[in-house]
């Protein structure tokens, strides 16, 4: 298992290239839905055994189609925590998942597909995005869908639609979701007011590993809190909206800062870069913060050595798990010494 979280971490994804509309402030876009098979429990009323048969069926269904081809599976039962948690790390499954001995995640090596068997649904399939590109990608995750529905009876109603262990993903059983980059709304103490806006359109935010977590260097996590009553592109439609009104409102906001604060500004990206590519010892969350900042300096043209997409591969690089990953210590001075040296690595080598 080792090898293939090596290959993973080692492979080049393009949702994160920095090359999407609005990807200087937003990181990436995620549509997940979520499926169960017609006939089964739930996965939180299976057993052991009932877990593993749902597994199996839908595991021999995926090797049917030519589809699903070059998809790989790790199995979380056989992996290390540490392994398992590079996974949550990188968004790919969820905290709840990781509790949850025995589940499978099925992932693409070409493209940014995977699928979650046995977390809260039998299915869940995800795809990314870089950018606000919600409506291309529900293009390429319905195309799944449909290929999944082919092989799969899923469970339905005419009155609920798409049936949920979670009453609040019933109905399409969609939830989209950005990544958004804010650090001068932050700055200018406007981010609370700017995020309440989203809430009063039925959206709700979260940190960077989703629910339950906290923002690390200014990035929240914007996604849709109900899925019944509105069609996939009504969900789609008012996420890209409130996504692009938030891009506007920190644009202006930025516009703002340069114009009030432009020596404050210039010199907090400078002083992130120079700690940046210098430091020997470093902590996540400091890494984070400063990271912000440099992107910003990006965004800014202050910063034209470095790109987007060396940005956004550190912000999975210098977690806990991926340091020790590389590490193969938990020593904490060490870790931190190494995560130093991965940021310095990354940054000069543009």
């Amino acid at each position: 298992m080792n090898s293939q979280i090596n290959e993973l971490i080692n492979r080049s994804s393009g949702w994160y290239n920095g090359y999407g509309k609005h990807s200087d402030i937003v990181i990436s876009s995620r549509l997940r839905i979520a499926r169960n098979l017609e006939g089964y429990h739930f996965p939180h009323w299976c057993n052991e055994r009932d877990l593993r048969s749902i597994e199996q069926i839908i595991i021999q269904g995926l090797k049917k189609s030519s589809y699903f081809n070059n998809f790989e599976i790790f199995n979380i039962n056989e992996m290390e925590e540490q392994e398992s948690q590079i996974l949550m790390e990188r968004n790919l499954i969820s905290g709840d998942f990781l509790k949850n001995r025995g589940r499978i995640l099925v992932l693409s090596k070409k493209a940014p597909f995977s699928l979650i068997i046995n977390e809260e649904d039998h299915v869940r399939m995800q795809i990314f995005a870089c950018g606000i590109e919600l409506k291309k990608a529900w293009e390429s995750l319905n195309e799944m869908d449909d290929i999944f529905e082919d092989l799969f009876h899923c469970a339905f109603s005419s009155k609920y639609g798409y049936l949920t262990s979670c009453p609040t993903n019933c109905g399409t059983g969609l939830r989209a979701s950005i990544m958004i980059h804010l650090p001068s709304l932050v700055f200018s103490n406007k981010i609370e007011s700017a995020l309440k806006s989203a809430g009063k359109v039925g959206l709700v935010v979260r940190g960077f590993h989703g629910e339950g977590s906290e923002s690390l260097g200014n990035l929240y996590q914007i996604s849709n809190q109900t899925c019944l009553g509105r069609t996939e592109e009504e969900i789609i439609e008012n996420l890209t909206n409130v996504g692009e009104s938030l891009v506007r409102y920190e644009e202006k906001s930025r516009d703002i800062i340069l114009e009030k604060y432009k020596y404050e500004v210039e010199d907090a990206i400078w002083r992130s870069y120079g700690i940046l590519t210098n430091c020997r010892t470093i902590t996540t969350k400091e890494s984070f913060e400063l990271l912000s900042k440099l992107r910003l300096g990006v965004s800014l043209g202050l910063i034209k050595n470095i790109s987007f997409q060396h940005i956004n591969e550190l912000y999975f690089l210098i977690q806990h798990a991926h340091v020790i990953h590389q590490l193969k210590s938990d020593n904490i001075i060490e870790r931190h010494a190494l995560r130093a040296s991965i940021i310095r690595s990354h940054l000069l080598a543009e």
